[in-house]
């Protein structure tokens, strides 16, 4: 059962403004119980195994892990990721917020991806999903 006074705590900071790198614990925690709870974001994930991993300049690096649409998400660094999504924590939190978006920081090489096409393309459609949740 999703904790709903995180989930109220994060939206408050994202829609006030007040969202930082700091807060990306109780965003991460709050997405994967989002995920897991979801119909339709687990009907999209359904059978997908993917690992996400981000390095985050003055900040601690985090991964995401999709394991047959079940969702984690964790502080470290993975041996062997399908992406790696690298930025700083400005950035970080700017795109998880919705406040930048992603292929902006992308062309201003504010953020850098390393892996497949068609794992950025999960990346992007699963965040997508999280924030129309999420109401962001």
């Amino acid at each position: 059962m999703a904790d709903m006074e995180l989930r109220e705590k994060v939206l408050g900071k994202i829609h006030g403004d007040e969202f930082a790198y700091e807060d990306m614990s109780d965003y991460m925690t709050t997405a994967c119980e989002l995920c897991n709870e979801d119909a339709k974001i687990q009907g999209k994930t359904k059978g997908d195994n993917l690992t996400f991993q981000f390095y985050i300049e003055g900040g601690k690096d985090f991964f995401l892990r999709v394991d047959d649409g079940k969702f984690s998400w964790g502080e470290g660094r993975l041996d062997e990721p399908m992406m790696e999504i690298g930025m700083d924590t400005r950035t970080c939190a700017g795109v998880f917020s919705a406040k930048i978006n992603a292929n902006s920081a992308y062309i201003n090489r504010d953020m850098s991806f390393k892996g497949s096409l068609k794992h950025g393309l999960k990346f992007r459609n699963i965040f997508k999903m999280i924030n129309k949740a999420l109401g962001i």
